[in-house]
């Protein structure tokens, strides 16, 4: 799925001016500054004083927990020098947009939920600053940046598209997945706002970062390790964020516990440490930019129960496997069963004759790759006098000699052998690797047993019952349509014992013509 950033093939309307979040001028202002490289922490300090409300928040985020180390700072130089040149670039856009973006989007009659944009923005913010911090990643004011401004594209497609009533029509999250929004728009709020990002002049590692975290396969949309460390700790820190803001926090938990290791080798206590430590920074941060979101549960409440889920839809999981894995063991079986009924003979339950004839296609082709001995032997036989068993008898007692002749050859044969019922009362009998004494033995013995097998019927009366034999052997086959050749010339020659007085056998070598 090819998610191009290139605002060349998006939707005019989203870049529309009316459309867009406007940009302060003393924000305009800092990346003017943020592109000169010999631009001074005073230089800054003086485009941020002509802001009151910038320059108190730079003064309220040097006193924070977050880079606090002494006494209080009261002027803005010395919270700039405290804070750095790099720190005081971002935080002063991060502070400056995001006045203006919420200032914007107050305004706009959507349905989209606006305390949850902030809600996820913020949490995600603060998450990848805090786990940037974590690996010892430089990149700390970046990732806060990246995180705050990643649902921007989301924000702008919902005030500026009557299409994305859809995505939030189909949602199941509490803010629509980009998933979601290219299955339906064929674009989403990644690429939308790695452009607008663009656009707007922002540090072009934001703009990537923005747009390219989502992506499954980092490596093929990453261009250098910098950026590709930011996207994985973007990535990780939206698992953290949708442990605390969404509903479904097990899910997001498992996410995270195997995102967080993959990347950076966290284990489970460790990331969810992590996570309860956020609470502070994520209060803290909310009340530098002048956020007022409700009250969220205590964050080691929000961890129990996301373990809790993630416990229980692990126990889910192994129980719909279990399920599914029995399913499929039913399901084999009676498949097994149905192919062993579509080969069997349903009285005698012995092989059919499609059976054997499949078994009789494979012997040959056996022998044609040379993957089995040359010889072979094949066997038909059928009972006699048949018909005066059913005619006297009835056809139970001619079922029953059906079958008594069927246990015979079963206990007559090798189990490589193959006996099987062909039709009527006729049967056959395929050796694989037999020589043609070995294949007289075994017509004698299948005679014999069965000739020494006497049936009793219900009425007391001892019934004998004998077969006839005919038999072909053959040293050298050329094709598998030969076997139609092997079944008629030895059903000749079961005729020809049955002429002969039956209960007999008759056996020849044959030689079948190459082809």
């Amino acid at each position: 799925m090819n998610q191009t950033s290139c605002s060349t093939s998006l939707p005019k309307v989203l870049f529309q001016e009316e459309n867009l979040p406007s940009i302060p001028t003393v924000a305009l202002e800092i990346l003017r500054l943020s592109k000169d490289p010999t631009v001074s922490v005073e230089d800054l300090g003086e485009v941020i004083s002509s802001d009151p409300a910038l320059s108190a928040k730079i003064l309220k985020l040097a006193n924070s927990s977050l880079y606090r180390r002494g006494d209080e700072i009261t002027t803005l130089p010395k919270a700039a020098v405290l804070l750095g040149l790099k720190t005081v670039k971002l935080m002063a856009l991060s502070f400056s947009l995001t006045r203006n973006v919420e200032r914007d989007s107050a305004d706009s009659d959507s349905d989209y939920d606006l305390e949850e944009y902030w809600r996820h923005s913020l949490t995600l913010g603060v998450s990848a600053r805090a786990l940037a911090r974590r690996v010892g990643s430089q990149r700390d004011d970046e990732a806060f940046l990246c995180g705050l401004l990643s649902y921007i594209g989301q924000m702008v497609m919902a005030q500026s598209l009557e299409e994305y009533n859809e995505v939030l029509d189909h949602a199941t999250t509490m803010l629509p997945t980009s998933e979601l929004e290219f299955e339906i728009l064929n674009f989403n709020f990644h690429q939308v706002g790695g452009a607008l990002l663009t656009n707007w002049g922002l540090p072009s590692i934001i703009a990537l970062t923005v747009s390219h975290w989502g992506h499954e396969d980092l490596q093929e949309y990453v261009g250098n390790e910098q950026e590709l460390q930011l996207c994985q700790i973007m990535k990780v820190a939206n698992c953290a964020s949708n442990v605390i803001c969404e509903l479904e926090k097990g899910q997001a938990l498992k996410e995270l516990h195997d995102c967080s290791n993959e990347f950076f080798g966290l284990g489970g206590e460790q990331i969810e440490e992590f996570l309860v430590n956020l609470q502070q920074d994520v209060q803290e941060t909310a009340q530098l930019l002048n956020l007022d979101l409700s009250e969220t549960d205590d964050y080691t409440s929000i961890v129990e129960d996301a373990r809790s889920q993630m416990v229980q839809i692990s126990l889910n999981t192994a129980l719909d496997l279990e399920a599914t894995t029995n399913r499929q063991r039913e399901l084999e079986k009676e498949k097994q069963e149905l192919e062993l009924k579509a080969y069997t003979d349903k009285l005698t339950g012995i092989d059919n004759r499609e059976s054997f004839e499949g078994f009789l296609h494979d012997t040959i082709r056996g022998h044609l790759t040379r993957n089995r001995p040359p010889y072979l032997g094949l066997l038909i036989l059928d009972v006699d006098h048949f018909k005066k068993f059913n005619d006297t008898h009835g056809h139970l007692v001619g079922d029953d000699v059906l079958k008594l002749v069927s246990k015979s050859l079963v206990h007559c044969v090798r189990e490589t052998d193959m006996a099987a019922r062909f039709g009527g009362e006729e049967f056959v009998v395929l050796l694989p690797g037999t020589k043609e004494e070995a294949l007289e033995r075994v017509a004698e013995r299948i005679r014999l047993n069965i000739e020494q097998t006497k049936y009793v019927t219900k009425e007391g009366e001892t019934l004998s019952v004998t077969v006839s034999l005919g038999g072909v052997f053959c040293d050298a086959i050329y094709s598998t349509e030969q076997g139609e050749d092997l079944i008629k010339l030895a059903d000749d020659c079961l005729y020809e014992a049955k002429n002969a007085g039956r209960n007999q056998w008759l056996i020849k070598k044959i030689e079948l013509e190459k082809v």
